[in-house]
């Protein structure tokens, strides 16, 4: 991931891993903070809540990013990198925000993706110009998928 938030990559930290996540906690709290996110939209946790929302849990030296719903796992990422559990948090933040900017503006007879993904790759870019990058080229390939 760009963006270099984190000096050593995770496996060279000798600060234990509650320290870890507190400082990912901080940091997406702070970017939520800088693009004016709503309240209903900013989510870390610790613990599942079984709504399809996400939560960080962390094995040994790898931090995961769970999603559960109804009490079972349907989606897990792993990284030994504390800046790419924090692209993933922002990700799912920002892409809330721009469903509803999109919901809010919908132009008749347009893709409504072309709306929502440049909102989602603006708010991005307020945080981190590389994550918005990967996020427009994510975003381009689905629209080739038309």
């Amino acid at each position: 991931m760009g963006g270099g938030l984190c000096a050593k990559p995770l496996y060279l930290m000798k600060t234990n891993m509650k320290n870890i996540v507190r400082d990912i906690e901080r940091k997406y709290l702070h970017f939520a903070e800088i693009i004016d996110a709503p309240k209903k939209y900013v989510n870390f946790s610790e613990v599942p809540r079984h709504d399809g929302g996400a939560h960080i849990e962390y094995e040994g030296n790898e931090l995961l990013y769970v999603h559960t719903e109804r009490g079972s796992r349907y989606d897990e990422k792993r990284t030994r990198n504390p800046d790419e559990i924090l692209f993933w948090l922002l990700s799912d933040l920002v892409f809330n925000m721009a469903v509803e900017f999109e919901r809010e503006n919908r132009k008749p007879n347009e893709d409504s993706r072309i709306l929502m993904f440049a909102k989602e790759e603006e708010l991005m870019a307020k945080i981190n110009s590389d994550w918005a990058n990967e996020l427009k080229k994510k975003n381009e390939k689905y629209l080739k998928w038309k």
